[in-house]
């Protein structure tokens, strides 16, 4: 742990009863001397609120799902997006953080057990959503493919095994194939519907981020953006369904690339952005006590539209 002890504070997070309860909280005091207090040397806020413009400190903004951050406001960001963002941008994604950061990636380091998955007898596929909010490509997603073959919907949304399962995991792993659509169609956008299923070797498709294999191996699952669209992916789904060679080839491809662990899910990478940015209070002028951030706000502005300032924002390796 980190001896110089920090006053941080937190706020704007979404359901968060207090600062005690924040998840973020709880993981970062594992490392660092953390002291609550309302005069931070910085403020770690997400995007559900105001409260965080009452503080000159340095800012810290962890995005919510696939929020664009609002790099005028904060020193530095964690969010999905593989933009820079000038330097202020770790690219976080939200199946790492997911459940307090209590994944356990390495186990999906793990060879696959074939012949024990076959024993099982596995159905066909599973879906398991439970808010009517997000997109509605899933939705039609899960409807065509029902048309092949029905899809055991466990969740809320659009349940037909008689209510929503207590475990999902345990749902998963009963089934060869489960839908794992993202509630939105973004650049870097991936959160634990991508994981769960991996969990228990039940071959995801997926369907949110389009740079979603430099995450993981592209063999190892059914990436609806390698496709020209949805009927093509179901045409892969079933061949695979039907072909026990072309289901085992997948079975047995490595979840991560090379089955190394990736950046985005070695922690020890983001303890190191913290520990960095920690290091600049009282060396950097905050951005809410800097005339930079009217820069900042042009150059999000001019973004979509000037090719050297994308280029300016195009993402680099965080430390």
């Amino acid at each position: 742990m980190v001896s110089n002890q920090i006053k941080i504070q937190f706020t704007d997070f979404y359901q968060i009863p207090n600062e005690e309860e924040n998840y973020l909280y709880k993981y970062l005091k594992q490392y660092f001397n953390l002291e609550l207090s309302d005069d931070p040397d910085v403020v770690i806020y997400s995007n559900y609120g105001f409260e965080y413009k009452q503080y000159e400190c340095l800012r810290v903004l962890f995005c919510a799902e696939y929020a664009i951050p609002d790099i005028e406001d904060c020193d530095y960001c964690f969010s999905q997006h593989h933009a820079s963002y000038w330097g202020k941008n770790y690219r976080l994604p939200m199946y790492v953080f997911w459940q307090n950061f209590s994944l356990k990636f390495e186990e999906l380091l793990r060879p696959v057990d074939y012949e024990e998955i076959r024993k099982q007898d596995r159905g066909f596929c599973s879906f398991v959503v439970s808010s009517p909010l997000g997109s509605q490509t899933r939705v039609n997603f899960m409807h065509e493919l029902s048309s092949y073959k029905k899809v055991d919907s466990g969740g809320k949304l659009l349940n037909n095994i008689g209510g929503p399962v207590a475990n999902k995991r345990d749902f998963l792993k009963k089934y060869k194939f489960n839908i794992a659509f993202a509630n939105g169609l973004a650049d870097g956008y991936a959160d634990e519907k991508i994981v769960d299923p991996m969990f228990v070797d039940s071959i995801p498709i997926f369907w949110g981020n389009p740079r979603i294999a430099e995450d993981f191996n592209p063999a190892s699952f059914v990436n609806c953006h390698d496709y020209d669209n949805f009927d093509s992916v179901i045409k892969e789904v079933i061949r695979i369904d039907k072909n026990e060679d072309v289901y085992r080839s997948y079975l047995e491809q490595p979840w991560f690339p090379e089955n190394k662990l990736t950046r985005y899910v070695d922690l020890d990478h983001l303890q190191n952005r913290f520990r960095y940015i920690f290091s600049q209070i009282g060396k950097k002028v905050p951005a809410a006590r800097s005339k930079r951030r009217f820069f900042y706000k042009l150059l999000k502005k001019l973004k979509p539209l000037t090719p050297i300032v994308q280029q300016w924002g195009d993402y680099q390796p965080s430390n």
